[in-house]
């Protein structure tokens, strides 16, 4: 039985038992466009690191500074959207479609609300955010028009972000992969003319990396209103109208209650992410072309979790809605199952190609020799993603987004970021125990997550 038509509106979830094998498919067919288009998006990433590689090392050290700016943008932009198909999906799960569509516009004016702030903040002070991570100024210099380019999409990347959103919450996980195949086709045709002009034309290098993402994310937006065309007028969820943005401030409270915990989770995960950052530059330019280059191929092993989490949260979401957290936790362990299956499959792919894939994007021997142990730390920490992510999906599902926050919290400033600074400042170690820092954050946030889940009591079964 589908994922569709367990949980429509109009079906009994009461009345449909399902094994662990049928239940463990019915959530792979939510999660597998989910996760393919989560693929196809790193996908972008590395063609653009693939690309930028080619111009040098300062390039990728630039690249990289930019992208830890537009990694902290994105992270709150994810957490805006878990946050609204936490909502929509416990409404759409009680047949309110008509609310869900008023949390959509609601969403839309939060994320674009902070998507204009962002993009306003990195056109007038890029260098001092740059001088933030300790850029050297020859690197700054490189990184300043690049970096604007980037953060100007956020406009872009904010629309886009709930649109994939209200799709996800509609238990549609199909229609966001082909807008993500939309953006791969714009990248390809466009990155070799704009970077390296194949066509005569100028040359421009990492500026033209920027303009091609810039394109990018524009024509997501305009795949999705191509899409959305008319889904104003229906009484689905998957858009809305004036009327709709005019109701949107009688569930801000609801919507803030909910999100708030996960920009909260997002923004202190990214923080400690950008002191980490800092810290890395301490290593040299190889150290940092290392960590961008490291963090974008491993991203095809991890993001197979994400994905799952995405679909793990709509369907929870869902079976909340309609009264039955039996389901829910059920749905939830076999989310872990089918991560811990391809997870691990893939981190040790990775542990023994890592020779392989670190020659293959990168011809330097300083950022090689950084890079292979970076690759296989983040392959053997696989497992603990595989606990942490679709639980965290789940929780959010339930409604609880405060335990995530909280995971991430203690991982990243209790765990990760006390021990970089006594790597760095204390201990004077080489930079190979930086990434170790990695595997105790992942394992600590593997471990609250799993307790959190155990105990909620928004998924707790009660007695009939």
């Amino acid at each position: 039985m589908s994922a569709s038509a367990l949980l429509s509106v109009e079906g009994d979830l009461e009345a449909i038992p399902m094994s662990n094998r049928e239940l463990r498919a019915d959530v792979w067919r939510l999660a597998w466009p989910a996760t393919l288009m989560l693929l196809l998006s790193q996908f972008v990433d590395v063609l653009d690191i693939a690309f930028v590689g080619r111009l040098g090392r300062d390039s990728v050290a630039a690249f990289g500074y930019a992208a830890q700016f537009q990694t902290l943008f994105l992270s709150v932009v994810m957490a805006l959207g878990s946050g609204v198909v936490s909502v929509m999906s416990r409404r759409l799960g009680a047949g309110q479609e008509r609310d869900a569509r008023v949390v959509l516009a609601a969403a839309m004016i939060f994320v674009e609300c902070f998507a204009l702030l962002a993009a306003v903040v990195v056109m007038i002070w890029p260098r001092v955010l740059l001088g933030w991570l300790n850029a050297p100024d020859e690197i700054a210099d490189r990184c300043v028009p690049f970096f604007r380019l980037l953060l100007s999409a956020s406009v872009f990347i904010g629309i886009a972000s709930v649109f994939e959103a209200a799709f996800r919450s509609h238990q549609d996980t199909r229609t966001p992969l082909k807008v993500a195949g939309v953006m791969i086709v714009v990248k390809l045709v466009l990155n070799p003319i704009l970077i390296f002009g194949v066509l005569g034309n100028e040359a421009l290098g990492l500026v033209g990396a920027g303009i091609a993402s810039l394109c990018a994310r524009a024509s997501a937006v305009l795949a999705y209103l191509y899409l959305l065309r008319g889904r104003a007028r229906s009484d689905n969820a998957l858009g809305f109208s004036l009327s709709n943005l005019r109701r949107a401030p009688t569930v801000f409270r609801e919507v803030l209650s909910v999100c708030a915990p996960a920009v909260v989770e997002r923004l202190c995960m990214s923080g400690a992410l950008l002191i980490y950052f800092s810290m890395l530059s301490g290593f040299g330019s190889s150290a940092i072309a290392a960590y961008t280059l490291g963090t974008r191929l491993l991203g095809y092993s991890w993001l197979p979790g994400v994905g799952i989490a995405l679909a793990s949260t709509a369907y929870v979401g869902h079976a909340i809605g309609r009264g039955d957290p039996q389901l829910a936790r059920r749905a939830a362990w076999q989310s872990v199952r089918i991560a811990f299956v391809l997870m691990t499959t893939l981190g040790v792919s990775c542990i023994v190609f890592h020779n392989a894939l670190a020659t293959a994007f990168t011809d330097d021997p300083e950022i090689i020799a950084e890079l292979l142990p970076f690759i296989f730390t983040l392959g053997f920490v696989q497992p603990m993603m595989a606990l942490h992510f679709p639980l965290s999906g789940a929780l959010r599902g339930a409604g609880d987004t405060v335990s995530p926050m909280i995971s991430s919290l203690v991982s990243s400033w209790l765990c990760r970021v006390p021990f970089a600074l006594s790597v760095v400042y204390v201990w004077e170690l080489p930079l190979y125990w930086m990434w170790v820092a990695i595997v105790l954050d992942h394992t600590m946030r593997a471990v609250w997550n799993v307790l959190a889940f155990t105990r909620s009591r928004r998924l707790r079964v009660v007695p009939a």
